[in-house]
């Protein structure tokens, strides 16, 4: 039809300045024929990104495909595909994000994170435990202490009824007892603590 038209001007049209030695050559159909052809190519082309292997490879170029795919699907590419200035402003605050943990890694967080809490609960509970016993050790030591004092005056009193002693002497022997005592008390709390550092416990 086309060339009928160009045929029909050529001989009948009154400005021979149209006129001319031409060949007709349509395409329209073949053009449209061509781009779909071509983007399902593309198309097919960009399963290539997905690939384990070629992925990586094919990278670097896959903006320039996305901009190929939107040439042949009619699109204006700068509307619908960043920029390569816009890709690297992402490329950078993605680095600077800290990547996610790996969820094998999380879990082994999780655990470690619950065990550190057990161990420092029962250090607690075994830290209170050794207070309570400790200070049971103490009490019973006064008590002791002061039995050891009854018993003392007691004696002293008896010593200065049944001996008729001095006063002086009464105290020469309570000096004598109270550094005993004293000894004693002092030997108890070095046992005690020495037992406190080595743990064999009270």
């Amino acid at each position: 039809m086309i060339t009928r038209f160009y045929d029909y001007n050529m001989q009948n049209h009154p400005d021979d300045a149209i006129k001319g030695d031409f060949d007709v050559d349509a395409r329209g159909t073949t053009a449209l024929l061509v781009k779909e052809l071509q983007t399902q190519q593309l198309m097919a082309f960009g399963n290539f990104y997905a690939h384990p292997t070629f992925g990586p490879i094919l990278a670097p170029k896959a903006a320039n495909m996305l901009r190929r795919v939107a040439e042949s699907l009619r699109l204006t590419p700068d509307d619908v595909v960043p920029t390569d200035e816009e890709i690297q402003a992402q490329a950078a605050a993605a680095a600077q994000q800290q990547p996610p943990m790996p969820p094998q890694l999380q879990v082994a967080q999780i655990r470690a994170d619950a065990e550190m809490k057990r161990a420092e609960a029962q250090a607690a509970a075994d830290q209170n435990d050794m207070n309570v016993r400790l200070q049971l050790a103490e009490q019973d030591h006064a008590y002791k202490i002061q039995a050891l004092q009854l018993e003392r005056e007691i004696e002293m009193l008896r010593l200065a009824a049944t001996k008729e002693l001095t006063l002086e002497q009464i105290k020469a022997k309570l000096a004598e007892t109270t550094i005993k005592e004293t000894s004693k008390k002092q030997l108890f709390s070095a046992e005690q603590e020495l037992k406190m550092r080595t743990g064999s416990g009270i």
